[in-house]
């Protein structure tokens, strides 16, 4: 399926696996007169008919094959566990449906590109829900970063954790479901150097604490970027941090808290002084991710140019480098 002739009509939703960050999701699409959330698919029929009497959604299903083949909707939201993604974007694609899937959109590089020539054969849209890239915000400070405004970037510092309840049983801490703060919060650190550096590292050193299910509780990265660029980066899900980012130049810095979807960020220079840009974001945040697949889907494109496969493939190559350091391997990938 080519996505082209869309044009101005609504864009048709589906979404798979109602859970707590579909919810949110649901709700900022329904803030967009551009599209219009069609169908919901569940393993649970309960949770599917509640989904949808909250949405006021028509189409209701408990099988994710069924919504695939019966449903006309123009795109599926995939926000199902990280290990059920790769079986999920390609049932959607080889289903011609276009593709917004939770980060991280596979367990691995390897996977990633299996889906990404699947999307590329079935010429249908795929794309990663990074949805900081699209944060007013972020589109900023990328912009004065770009202008060169604060000079040469050389550092990168973010850390991004929160102390999770210590259940062993549940999803964060549950190999089986790739539990641990990498995928879940180092997604974000390393995606903000990626989208500031450009590239891939040269380099990556890495350590870990790990929890007693084998996962990673805290993670700690230092990524350099040819001789004197350096990103230093955090990630947990059993210590609170500060969760913000700075961004260092050779003229200015760059602070920006709650850095993945903020609200204002400070901008420091030698020559202006201090600039505060503000932002209030509409809705949870997601609303600005689903105004650009709008436009990317009635445009006929295939690929986001904000947010390239190429991007997301640099991101997830270095968390296998990340975790073959570790010796951290998912039960699904043996």
């Amino acid at each position: 399926m080519n996505n082209s002739g869309i044009g101005t009509k609504p864009i048709k939703w589906g979404i798979v696996a109602p859970g707590k960050i579909a919810h949110k999701f649901a709700s900022d699409l329904l803030l967009s007169d551009g599209s219009e959330l069609i169908a919901v698919a569940s393993r649970s029929k309960e949770r599917a008919v509640e989904f949808a009497d909250k949405f006021q959604i028509n189409e209701v299903y408990d099988d994710y094959e069924q919504l695939l083949q019966t449903s006309h909707c123009d795109i599926v939201y995939i926000a199902s566990p990280h290990v059920f993604h790769k079986q999920h974007v390609l049932s959607c694609i080889k289903a011609g449906k276009a593709v917004l899937c939770e980060k991280p959109v596979t367990l691995s590089s390897h996977d990633f590109k299996e889906l990404q020539q699947a999307a590329n054969d079935n010429q249908v849209f795929f794309m990663e829900a990074m949805w900081t890239r699209f944060s007013p915000i972020m589109d900023r400070v990328l912009e004065i970063i770009t202008s060169g405004r604060i000079g040469k970037v050389n550092l990168v510092q973010a850390n991004f954790g929160f102390k999770a309840e210590e259940d062993f049983s549940s999803r964060l801490y549950d190999p089986h479901l790739g539990g641990g703060s990498l995928l879940d919060t180092g997604v974000y650190v390393l995606t903000l150097a990626q989208m500031v550096f450009q590239r891939a590292p040269s380099e990556v050193l890495t350590q870990a604490v790990m929890t007693p299910t084998g996962v990673d509780g805290i993670g700690s990265y230092l990524l350099r970027y040819g001789e004197t660029q350096l990103a230093m980066l955090s990630s947990s899900i059993t210590t609170k941090t500060d969760n913000a980012a700075m961004v260092y130049g050779e003229k200015g810095s760059i602070a920006i808290d709650n850095f993945w979807m903020p609200d204002k960020a400070i901008i420091r220079t030698q020559e202006s002084g201090e600039e505060i840009i503000r932002n209030n974001n509409i809705g949870t945040g997601y609303y600005y991710e689903i105004k650009d697949v709008e436009a990317c889907l009635a445009a006929g494109l295939l690929q986001n140019p904000k947010r390239t496969l190429t991007s997301t493939y640099e991101v997830l190559e270095i968390m296998d480098r990340v975790r073959n350091s570790w010796g951290l391997v998912y039960p699904s990938e043996k």
